[in-house]
């Protein structure tokens, strides 16, 4: 009889642990869930208090990584860019991603990445990136996440490090497979292709490469960011800019920015959007209406960068001083400071 009670107790001590196991991991969940709504609904302040609460809470490193993911954001929503570089840089390094951040061991990093990248990409052509097996270790997954956010605030801050951060990526995708995030790293590596290397034609393909895993795997969360990168920074280099495709893709993006709770890159594709009708040459009264209405969504969205990044200017005023450059065989350097008013 006192072997049946000693067992009986040994079944009971066990199932209360695996409820108070469970009830632990829900608590987690909650206020996982909390935070991110506290991050949607702007309140950036009580973000950074119940993070520090959920993170004493958290054992594993992959609950740690879901809470600095929302920091990042909330820190790069209030112009914050090196706190959040500074974030990831601390939780990657628990994940075993070195990130470094003085110039020369960045150069030599990008250089090492870049051979890597070689060689991994061996005979494989761009397209058949696509077809590479999705990527099922969740330590990497967590990686790409946390390497993801910080691109807008290093291209801000430290261009080279943006660099580094792509490149890492492009580099974890050919040794561990495509996460879901596929279509954005490649849509980034593209934008430098084009941007920075002037490689137009690789360029190119990598941003259609984008739009294929886009469509192929079904991923609104990032339809705002690939749209972005592809119309506002590789597609005008193979297209004309007044092809009206852009400006359905961009609108139907921008919404499912809002509706996926990507407010970052809802706001970007707005302005993108801003830009192309700006260049393409509609009527001055429909472009500045459109800079009205896109400006207050970003302020009610409180994207700090996005507010100073598209400036209410007079439309008018600002087209006929680039014309009047043009004329005068202005540089490209002091034509874009006009454009983005510096």
């Amino acid at each position: 009889m006192a072997k049946n009670f000693t067992k009986i107790a040994s079944v009971l001590k066990s199932k209360r642990q695996k409820i108070s196991a469970k009830l632990s991991r829900l608590t987690l969940e909650l206020h996982v869930e909390t935070l991110e709504a506290l991050y949607l609904n702007t309140k950036f302040a009580q973000v950074e208090d119940l993070s520090v609460t959920i993170l004493q809470q958290a054992v594993g490193i992959l609950d740690k990584v879901k809470v600095y993911q929302v920091n990042i954001q909330s820190y790069f929503a209030q112009f914050q860019q090196q706190k959040a570089i500074d974030s990831a840089i601390e939780i990657l390094a628990e994940l075993g991603i070195d990130i470094p951040q003085e110039t020369g061991e960045i150069e030599k990093k990008i250089n090492e990445e870049q051979e890597s990248l070689k060689l991994l990409l061996g005979e494989k052509t761009i397209e058949d990136l696509a077809d590479i097996h999705p990527m099922t270790d969740p330590d990497k997954i967590a990686t790409i996440s946390l390497l993801q956010q910080i691109l807008p605030s290093t291209n801000i801050v430290n261009f080279l490090l943006h660099i580094l951060v792509i490149l890492t990526q492009l580099n974890l995708c050919l040794k561990y497979g495509n996460p879901s995030q596929a279509a954005d790293i490649y849509s980034f590596y593209g934008m430098i292709l084009c941007g920075v290397l002037k490689d137009f034609d690789s360029g190119y393909k990598y941003g259609q490469l984008s739009l294929k895993l886009l469509e192929k795997f079904h991923l609104p969360k990032s339809e705002a960011l690939v749209m972005h990168l592809y119309y506002g920074c590789i597609w005008h280099w193979k297209e004309p800019i007044k092809n009206i495709v852009a400006e359905e893709k961009l609108i139907d993006a921008f919404q499912k920015g809002i509706e996926t709770g990507n407010n970052e890159f809802a706001s970007f594709v707005s302005i993108t959007y801003c830009f192309i009708n700006f260049f393409r040459g509609d009527t001055l009264e429909k472009v500045k209406e459109t800079y009205v209405k896109y400006t207050n969504v970003i302020k009610t969205l409180q994207q700090q960068y996005s507010i100073l990044y598209i400036p209410e200017f007079d439309v008018r005023k600002r087209r006929k001083t680039i014309q009047s450059k043009l004329c005068s065989n202005t540089r490209l350097e002091d034509l874009m400071s006009i454009i983005f008013n510096k």
